[in-house]
């Protein structure tokens, strides 16, 4: 695969031509044009002089400059360019002072070829054509004054594009990740994205319980920092290794990630050398560590020196994402390192015992805060009194409560808005105030419907098995012995052994005589004593197993059961603890389900993670069943529709249980998820165990994943006391486990009562604005892209193969560029500015991609497509959709025109009426708010990107049209739409009117012949900009979406700012000392950004006139 995309892209320089100039001379080293080794930003500059080892190299912005930009290089940096066909060139024609524009038929290597309006074809110096270079053009109305215009058609494709970019970047809060990864689009994790990357300081700990999408969160978050700077990012991505093909296949189908993979975006297992690890963090701009509590809970081992290694660098990494849905309840040392990497001042190690003793003090507020229901409105009284009393100084809490109590009075209704709105309100300050940090973000699945599935209960499946019964009496022998002269010194070591008898006795009975015969070996080797009897009993236990006989009994129960369960479009996932089982499974169903059933495997990190298994099984119809043994515990996505869980054994590990009913109910699952356990008729001690795991713990009905530190901290004693009492012991622990009254029950109630301090409310829809009917309009974003860059750049479609299964509304098809002469209008983008912008936007790998027609990833509009077929989505954030909004932005096409409308009919004036068109871009100006970054030492560039998103959710940007006459006049709204927002007509289809393009050779001919129409044209076109744009500073909606962007923020940052003192008071003083300077910096910062939305950066995009008249344009003829 890398050698394709090496090959290709050799052959694609080959194409453009580029090479090093080691020595310049004469003529030539005046008249080069070329690009600069550290400056390829700037793109293509010329070399006008040479003075022994220094050039001078000029960058050509616009025809109207002044004095252009000049540098002054070694000639060494300097690479030769040849101008590649259709690149855009301007010439300036000396005899008349005019600029003509142009574009390269071929660089011939000592000049070129230009062909100009109307196909004059000409061959031009080097010295006497220029190139822009890549600066946006800040005003196209210099070049409607200088008469350089382009066809209606351009400037109306070009608007209609970027008025559905502005919509979709304003809907979306400037997150360009949010809307073009492939995913669907969640309230929960939305709230969690916009929280991160609103924030200058991206450090977080996401903390959402298991299933709720923590991964897509992160590669959200990753995708962003990629896109906020494409060329020098450096993401590192730790997780367990059995989750690596995972990630790695995440990030290619969902973010689109996969030309990154391995070369700035590196997914690391956590057991791999930390030396190597060590090396790739010294230029870590992020750093993702998924499963965060194994590192941070880690207390011996390769994960301690990971720990380690992090704790060396995470303070000079710019974004920091610790994965994470542990409780801190039992892990608190845990828990605390995992915040000493995000914040290793407020939460030194060393700390343990105050951070001890604030969950626990954290704990009666937490009481209080659970009962902050709609439900409990009636005894919700007493409660705010208590919350009062608990927190005396805190100003915003007092506010909330004076506003919910006139509510409580009389007998509320639990259903009332106002009563929810209210309770939420205060719940959500709490949360903010008095979460442990203010970078934990956690949802739950309380709070968040119909994302995750129930889970349906099991079903346990009796196996007609026969020797287990003996099998099972002849170990309880063994332990009655055992116990009966067992002394201390070796009481755990017969425990142990007894608890790996029970193991095998639960997930593979065959392994019990290997098991029998080491012990008998470390009988004889070593110093341990035997008790009477016990190599006899040893031999008996070891002879009662009939190798092959427990699969096999469990294969047909399990056969019948499929034929049971397999219908319609139900799937099977079957879990088995041994791969040797897994394999012996396997084989026995692929027999019977030839093409249905696949194996779960891990795959190198070569092999192509689109023909694993876990794949075949969530996007084919045909494959129903996957076997898995426990390597695919943890990590694995295989939910989607409906899914039957069968345990083909029981782990021993309640959490091994929880992990595999994970795997299915996750994000973006389906139907309730239910399961089916298969459990041998003579064993009772399955029978037992079954009983405890499912109605003490309730695993098969609920999420038991933050019950984990529980289940681990009753394992140990379970295992003496099983020794010592049998099955009596499991009977006993499910008592004490089970029931309303039980230790479950118990701990779930803490557990929930401390999250509830740390969840996120839920976005109310007002929160989500427009980024779901936007998404929606999926039609016009298509049309839009579509026109810009099919119509009219003449980009030509790619249509992929049709399967049966595509839905036919939105068919996904590749972009292709058109180099001249290989068939079809070639592209009018040159080649090698082609490559240099669109570089992450082609499919090197697909075998049509080729040097002379590069084939984009296949694209479509519709999400579901997408997501279906993982296509990537035509929105703004998408690689192509980006790169063609820069070349917008560069090329001055669709900037300028001007034409001549002939009204057929409605209209008298045959003089012609000018008309100016000004597209205008409105958004928050930035420059304040950068400045008090950088006053704040702050000024990152993601703290940059933050501030200019905040300024979107704020302050949506918005493209405003605004039509004025001659006079400097608005046009009236029925003027407007009667006569001038009507489509570029040409060929006069429509009866009404017909268009004349005037190009700039038709314009500046139209003002040789009436001179005293164009007088001072120059001049009149910037009047004209200065009336319309004082037009549109003087509409009301402009000032009521400024004032209402105004009051937003000061809400949410008076309600912030609350919130940050009443924490500076339960603050020791250093933690107060930097609670204090971060609330300083943001009121500062927040100033800056309340003065860019007062007076907001307003640019013109488009310009246009329309000459509009009752008579036809009078120099056709001519022309």
């Amino acid at each position: 695969m890398q050698h394709s995309r090496r090959h290709l892209a050799m052959q694609l320089h080959k194409v453009i031509g580029v090479r090093q100039i080691s020595r310049l001379c004469g003529r030539e080293a005046k008249t080069v044009f070329c690009k600069v080794k550290g400056v390829e930003s700037l793109g293509v500059g010329k070399v006008i002089d040479q003075t022994g080892s220094a050039c001078l190299v000029e960058y050509f912005s616009s025809p109207v400059e002044v004095k252009r930009e000049v540098k002054r290089v070694p000639v060494g940096s300097i690479l030769r360019h040849r101008l590649g066909a259709n690149t855009r060139i301007y010439y300036l024609d000396s005899m008349t002072g005019n600029w003509l524009v142009g574009r390269v038929i071929e660089d011939t290597g000592g000049g070129v070829t230009v062909r100009f309006p109307d196909k004059m074809d000409a061959s031009c110096d080097y010295a006497d054509v220029f190139v822009r270079c890549k600066r946006a053009i800040d005003d196209p109305v210099a070049y409607l004054a200088q008469g350089i215009t382009e066809t209606p058609q351009y400037a109306e494709a070009r608007s209609h594009f970027l008025a559905s970019y502005i919509r979709q970047r304003g809907a979306a809060w400037g997150i360009s990740a949010l809307l073009s990864a492939v995913i669907e689009l969640e309230a929960h994790q939305i709230a969690v994205v916009r929280r991160i990357l609103s924030d200058p300081s991206q450090r977080y700990l996401l903390a959402d319980e298991v299933g709720l999408g923590k991964t897509v969160e992160a590669g959200l978050i990753i995708r962003q920092a990629v896109l906020d700077d494409p060329r020098n990012h450096q993401v590192i991505i730790l997780v367990p290794n059995t989750l690596v093909p995972q990630w790695r296949e995440e990030l290619t189908r969902r973010f689109g990630l996969r030309v990154f993979l391995d070369d700035s975006v590196h997914v690391v297992a956590q057991e791999a050398s930390v030396g190597a690890i060590n090396e790739l963090l010294m230029t870590a701009t992020m750093l993702v560590v998924d499963e965060a509590h194994h590192v941070a809970g880690a207390s011996s081992g390769q994960l301690t020196h990971l720990f380690d290694c992090l704790k060396a660098h995470v303070a000079t990494i710019d974004r920091v994402l610790l994965l994470s849905a542990t409780p801190v309840l039992r892990n608190e040392t845990g828990f605390l390192r995992m915040l000493h990497l995000l914040d290793p001042v407020m939460y030194p190690l060393e700390d343990e015992a105050r951070f001890r003793d604030k969950i626990q003090h954290r704990q009666v507020l937490a009481e209080s805060v659970a009962m902050l229901e709609p439900q409990q409105a009636l005894f919700l009284d007493s409660i705010l009194d208590e919350l009062l009393a608990k927190l005396p100084d805190d100003e915003r809490l007092h506010e909330l409560i004076a506003q919910l109590r006139p509510i409580l009075e009389g007998v509320p209704d639990e259903n009332d808005p106002a009563l929810i709105d209210a309770i939420g309100l205060l719940r959500a300050h709490i949360s903010e105030t008095y979460r442990l940090h203010r970078r934990i973000l956690r949802n739950r699945r309380k709070r968040i419907q119909l994302v995750t599935p129930d889970r349906a209960g099991a079903t346990p499946i009796d196996v007609a098995e026969r020797q287990l019964t003996y099998l099972e009496s002849s170990i309880e022998a063994w332990r009655v012995g055992a116990c009966e002269t067992a002394v201390d010194a070796n009481t755990n070591e017969l425990a142990h052994f007894y608890w790996q008898l029970l193991s095998a006795l639960l997930t593979y009975p065959d392994r019990i005589p290997d098991l029998c015969a080491e012990r008998l070996d470390t009988i004889r080797q070593s110093a341990t004593v035997a008790f009477p009897g016990e190599a006899a009993g040893l031999k008996d236990i070891a002879s009662s197993v009939y190798p092959g006989a427990w699969i096999a009994a469990r294969l047909e129960s399990l056969s019948g059961l499929i034929s049971q369960c397999l219908t319609g479009r139900t799937k099977l996932v079957i879990f088995c603890s041994e791969p040797t089982v897994a394999d012996a499974v396997y084989a026995g169903l692929a027999l019977r389900h030839a093409g249905t059933v696949v194996r779960h495997a891990l795959l190198d990190d070569e092999e192509d993670n689109q023909a694993s298994p876990a794949i075949q099984f969530t996007s084919q119809d045909k494959v129903r069943i996957i076997i898995c043994d426990r390597s695919a515990e943890e990590g694995l996505n295989l939910q989607g529709g409906s899914r039957l869980i069968v345990h083909f054994d029981l782990p021993i590990e309640p959490n091994r249980i929880e992990q595999r009913m994970g795997r299915v109910d996750r994000y973006g699952a389906g139907d309730p998820v239910k399961s089916f356990v298969l459990l041998d008729e003579g064993s009772r001690f399955q029978h037992h165990w079954y009983a405890l795991v499912a109605s003490a713990l309730g695993v098969f009905d609920r999420s038991i994943s933050s019950l984990q530190y529980l289940a681990e901290a009753e394992l140990p004693p379970l295992i003496n006391a099983v020794f010592d009492e049998g099955l009596d012991a499991l009977t006993a622990l499910t008592l004490r486990l089970g029931g309303p009254e039980g230790t479950v029950a118990k701990e779930l109630k803490l557990i929930d009562q401390q999250d509830a301090l740390d969840e996120l409310m839920p976005l109310a829809e007002v929160d989500l604005g427009d980024i779901f009917d936007v998404d929606a309009d999926w039609q016009s974003i298509r049309d839009a892209t579509t026109d810009w860059a099919n119509d009219a750049l003449l980009f030509a479609k790619y249509t992929e193969a049709r399967r049966a299964t595509d839905p036919v509304p939105d068919p996904p098809f590749r972009f292709r560029y058109q180099i001249p002469g290989h068939g079809g209008p070639a592209t009018l983008i040159a080649l090698s500015g082609f490559l240099d912008d669109f570089l992450g936007a082609l499919d090197y790998d697909h075998p049509q991609s080729t040097s002379h027609q590069p084939l984009s990833y296949p694209h479509c509009a519709r999400r579901q497509t997408g997501v279906r077929n993982t296509s990537r989505l035509m929105r703004y954030g998408d690689e192509f959709i980006e790169a063609l909004k820069t070349f917008s932005d560069l090329d001055d096409r669709g900037r300028s025109y001007a034409l001549w409308r002939h009204m057929r009919s409605d209209f008298s004036d045959q003089e012609p009426k000018f008309y100016f068109h000004f597209d205008f871009l409105i958004e928050t100006n930035l420059g304040q708010a950068e400045e008090a970054l950088a006053e704040c030492e702050m000024k990152t560039a993601t703290a940059c990107a933050a501030m200019k998103r905040r300024g979107d959710a704020l302050f949506p940007p918005f493209v405003e049209r605004i039509w004025v006459d001659e006079d400097g006049l608005e046009a009236s709204a029925d003027f407007v739409s009667c006569f001038l927002n009507l489509p570029y007509d040409k060929h006069g289809r429509d009866p009404r009117y017909v268009d004349t393009n005037l190009k700039t050779a038709r314009l500046r001919a139209l003002m040789e012949a009436a001179p005293e129409a164009f007088t001072n044209w120059d001049v009149r076109c910037a009047r004209m900009r200065e009336a319309a744009m004082g037009k549109l500073l003087a509409r009301s909606s402009l000032a009521e979406a400024k004032k209402a962007a105004l009051a937003r923020a000061r809400v949410e940052d008076e309600i912030r700012h609350a919130q940050l003192r009443a924490r500076i008071q339960s603050m020791s003083s250093g933690q107060a000392l930097l609670e204090r300077r971060q609330l300083a910096s943001e009121q500062a910062i927040n100033a800056g950004l309340y003065q860019g939305i007062h007076a907001p950066s307003v640019k013109v995009d488009v310009v246009g006139v329309v000459l509009l008249s009752a008579s036809p344009y009078p120099l056709a003829e001519a022309n």
